[in-house]
């Protein structure tokens, strides 16, 4: 289930001015957390006893709430021409997970804490020292219940054309890539409390996941995630 609205502002080239600027304000749920947790097949799927309980039904884990884009282009004395990409979106969730098995069906992977856990005094299912198991068959929190990191990446390209006569020119660019030099985790954080403090709840990798080396994956509406501050120069000759 989505539900959704858009605004937009736009202006076009007039007093060497022209920029775009978006907002979106939307909410994506969804049974298990997931779009394909209910389907039969999947690596995700729950068990039908589990699958349509009233504590499934959750935000997706590529939810954003908020999601703010501007762009544009400015054209400066002297010929030069500043060209900024700004993009910025709240927190994506992930689930708070055990590690281990709440239900006692032997699928782990999906199995979130119990009911009443934060983040310092989780609630899960353990085997004592004597053998006895603990908190078997408790009610598991919502699915993706806790907030990565909000998204925020700038570009820049800054340009100057030179004129080489009546019909060639020769336009120089800089341009530089996460001005900021942010870290954009999103929602690649470790869900599982299993695995120890110092490792639950830590950034895994950048968004996208940990392919992407030079310019990453991607997040968001095909926003790349460069991981961290790059420049470049470049030039184009017409004629």
């Amino acid at each position: 289930m989505y539900d959704g609205i858009n605004f937009q502002l736009r202006k076009r080239m007039s007093h060497h001015v022209m920029f775009q600027a978006s907002y979106v304000l939307s909410w994506s749920r969804a049974w298990g957390g997931f779009p394909v947790a209910s389907y039969g097949g999947s690596g995700l799927a729950v068990t039908p006893e589990q699958q349509f309980q009233p504590n499934e039904f959750n935000r997706t884990n590529f939810n954003e709430t908020h999601r703010f884009v501007f762009s544009g282009i400015f054209e400066l004395p002297h010929g030069f021409q500043i060209s900024p990409l700004f993009q910025a979106s709240s927190a994506r969730p992930y689930s708070f997970l055990t590690g281990s098995d709440v239900e006692g069906d032997g699928r782990v992977p999906l199995d979130r804490v119990c009911a009443g856990s934060t983040l310092t005094a989780p609630i899960f299912p353990f085997i004592d020292a004597g053998g006895v198991p603990h908190n078997y068959g408790c009610t598991m929190i919502k699915p993706n219940t806790l907030d990565g990191k909000a998204y925020i990446q700038m570009d820049v390209r800054l340009a100057k054309v030179f004129n080489l006569g009546e019909r060639a020119k020769i336009n120089l660019y800089w341009e530089f890539f996460n001005l900021f030099n942010r870290a954009n985790f999103c929602n690649s954080f470790e869900e599982s409390v299993s695995a120890g403090p110092g490792v639950f709840n830590t950034p895994q990798s950048l968004c996208g996941g940990p392919s992407n080396a030079a310019f990453g994956g991607v997040q968001g509406f095909s926003s790349p995630a460069v991981p961290s501050l790059h420049s470049q120069f470049g030039f184009r000759f017409e004629f």
